[in-house]
């Protein structure tokens, strides 16, 4: 009975020992998970960085040229903020230029596009902000562009900018694709302007080549594609007989880069 007795003592002992322990366990593990959580809540917040912004400065087919507007594209090179800045000025061409000059430029964020926006004063020079529907370019695009030979072409959007978009991937990205895969054209950027409430905006596609040569046998490639391919396929072929809905074709201006 004594025995029996020390060893119930004793188990009861370990018992509440076994139970000590597990609660300064428990505890422990409690305070582990509170720390943890407490340093995910203190943590920063991931941000995404910004996207750049772009902007379209255009001086009208029939203004004189201007001797402000150059020094202004040359002192935009030093603005907070700016990535790129390529100025265009028109060529002669078979029909009515869209433009006598034509700026396009790159900031790395909207903030600082906004601010240099806020500077400018240029009478006749119309500045708009635009956002970049589609994008493709080669490697050698960059450094070519110098001596490249450009195609600009000005339409009226009739549809908002998301379904111009859409209609942009579906429609115009697979003949610049075919282009550029027959080394004619070196880079394409698809722009829509953004415009004051209740009018139509403006959808710039601006084609980069490597010389005037290299333009038409891109145009020729365009239409054999199209003729041969595209237009057996139902949905782009829907979309080529219903155009017309989607936009207006205004100008094409053949272009180089301002010396």
């Amino acid at each position: 009975m004594q025995i029996a007795g020390f060893l119930k003592k004793v188990t009861t002992g370990a018992s509440i020992l076994a139970c000590a322990m597990l609660a300064a366990c428990s505890g422990n593990n409690a305070d582990a998970g509170r720390s943890s959580a407490a340093a995910a809540n203190s943590a920063p917040p991931v941000v995404a960085p910004a996207e750049p912004a772009h902007a379209l400065v255009t001086v009208a087919a029939s203004a004189p040229e201007s001797k402000e507007f150059a020094e202004r594209m040359v002192a935009v090179r030093q603005a907070p903020g700016v990535l790129r800045v390529a100025v265009l000025s028109a060529q002669p061409g078979p029909g009515p230029a869209g433009f006598r000059s034509l700026a396009i430029l790159d900031f790395k964020d909207e903030p600082s596009l906004q601010q240099w926006m806020q500077t400018l004063s240029d009478p006749g020079v119309q500045v708009r902000q635009a956002d970049v529907l589609a994008h493709d370019a080669s490697d050698s695009a960059d450094s070519a562009a110098p001596s490249s030979y450009y195609a600009v072409n000005h339409y009226e959007a009739l549809v908002t900018p998301a379904e111009y978009k859409s209609y942009t991937e579906k429609y115009i990205v697979p003949n610049m694709a075919h282009q550029k895969s027959t080394g004619a054209l070196l880079a394409y950027t698809m722009y829509i302007e953004r415009t004051p409430a209740g009018t139509n905006p403006t959808a710039v596609l601006v084609k980069q080549y490597g010389s005037p040569e290299a333009q038409a046998r891109g145009e020729a490639a365009k239409e054999v594609y199209k003729e041969e391919v595209l237009l057996k396929q139902p949905e782009w072929k829907q979309i080529n007989d219903t155009k017309k809905s989607i936009r207006n074709d205004l100008t094409e201006t053949f272009a180089r880069v301002a010396n």
